[in-house]
């Protein structure tokens, strides 16, 4: 289930990402998923940074 759903909200995430200016910031939608785009930050730099 908690698979399912870190990999559901990677790809949101992505999505998400692809819509937000490349300012050199990172838009927190939701607060509670700031520990997961830590992870996501230090884990998979190159498929976030446009």
């Amino acid at each position: 289930m908690y698979q399912q759903l870190v990999a559901a909200e990677t790809k949101r995430l992505k999505l998400e990402f692809l819509i937000v200016p490349n300012t050199g910031h990172v838009t927190v939608l939701h607060p509670l998923m700031t520990e997961m785009l830590k992870f996501f930050l230090s884990d998979a730099n190159e498929s976030i940074h446009l």
